[in-house]
């Protein structure tokens, strides 16, 4: 860790179409770490699967520079592109196997340029098939295994020439909720046991949520933003990112139940709407019921919710805070003091409008800064 196994400086991307030039790319700037799970998240079309396949020169680059375990790939040779490839394993949505051949020769497929024999072959194969759980499926053919056992197929595959890296393009979405969780364990085991850095391009928040460290968001073409994955939630800069963490953790649809219904959501005219949520990973106590008992004020919580993200607990909630003002600002000022960032969501009931106060404060700078609206999908 600490080491970057791939630097990205002001990527651009250009195609040539009949109705013009489309820049796919656009001066995106990354650092990824090695031993890392790096999520890029974006909405279809952001430029994901083009940011990686620039990463494992599939595709040419048209300005900026490109590192991967310290070669610069545009000015790679085809040779020497081809070795590099052995380096960066390659996972993709549609699993990409051949019907025609067995599960054992659809991984040893990868292995035909690798000098081994037939025998070492079949000996790799097989300890790849059982690295991923399938060691009993090496006879049978696609067609006859579950979409989860193909993917796991695929990332046999992809694991055959023993890769520094391994890209994920997607290789999740396409599966159900439950077979998705199995394929995210078996991603987080092999970033621990073969000290894999992992890039996980997805547009799912569930995904990044449950095993990334490191996130970037993009949006058309644009990295917009990027950091620890705890703190792109627990903070989203971005609106693109604020509506990625509202539509996963429900806020987005607690506000526009606010913003239809006012007062028949369980708001009073007396009171001040809070948002409340974690600043930081260091948050731990009962603090609602700290607050009711030590400054005699009343907390009505509206909405909450918890999520682990990167091994820590991250909450949400919305509450309306009752009774005399100076106490909640008391109790307001010792919830920043513990970590949680505080933001005011004020209804007009005559317009039935709910928006976020002016300025919000950060708890773990202690400055107060403006901000935009609560985000409202």
């Amino acid at each position: 860790m600490g080491n970057a196994i791939i630097e990205i400086t002001q990527l651009s991307k250009r195609y040539d179409t009949p109705e013009g030039a489309y820049t796919a790319l656009h001066d995106v700037n990354l650092s990824i770490e090695e031993g890392t799970i790096f999520g890029i998240i974006g909405l279809s079309g952001a430029g994901k699967s083009t940011l990686v396949r620039c990463i494992n020169g599939l595709e040419p680059i048209s300005g900026g520079t490109v590192n991967v375990l310290g070669q610069s790939v545009p000015d790679l040779s085809a040779k020497q592109l081809r070795q590099l490839r052995k380096s960066i394993g390659m996972v993709f949505q549609q699993y990409n196997l051949m019907p025609s051949r067995t599960v054992e020769g659809n991984v040893a497929l990868a292995l035909r340029h690798s000098g081994l024999s037939s025998a070492e072959k079949r000996d790799k194969t097989r300890k790849l098939l059982s690295l991923v759980g399938l060691e009993q499926h090496a006879e049978s053919h696609p067609s006859q295994l579950s979409g989860g056992q193909q993917q796991r197929v695929a990332i046999a595959r992809a694991l055959a020439n023993n890769p520094r890296i391994l890209l994920l393009d997607e290789a999740t979405s396409a599966l159900d909720p439950d077979t998705t969780k199995t394929i995210l364990k078996l991603v987080k085991r092999l970033n621990r046991e073969l000290h894999l850095t992992i890039i996980v391009v997805t547009h799912q928040m569930d995904v990044v949520k449950s095993i990334c460290s490191h996130v970037a968001v993009i949006d058309h073409g644009t990295i917009v933003e990027q950091g620890e994955a705890f703190d792109v939630f627990a903070n989203p800069q971005a609106e693109l990112t604020r509506r990625f963490v509202g539509d996963y953790t429900g806020l987005n649809h607690v506000i526009e139940t606010l913003r239809s219904q006012g007062t028949t959501a369980g708001i009073n005219s007396n009171g001040q709407l809070i948002h409340m949520s974690y600043a930081n990973k260091t948050v731990a106590e009962g603090l609602v019921s700290a607050v009711t008992e030590r400054f005699h004020v009343i907390v009505n919580i509206l909405f909450a919710s918890l999520d682990i993200v990167d091994g820590y607990p991250l909450g949400s909630i919305v509450a309306q805070y009752s009774g005399d003002p100076e106490h909640i600002r008391q109790a307001l000022d010792y919830l920043r003091d513990k970590g949680i960032r505080i933001t005011a969501v004020q209804t007009d009931s005559e317009e039935n409008t709910v928006e976020s106060a002016a300025t919000t404060t950060d708890a773990a700078s202690n400055t107060t800064a403006s901000t935009p609206k609560e985000h409202i999908a």
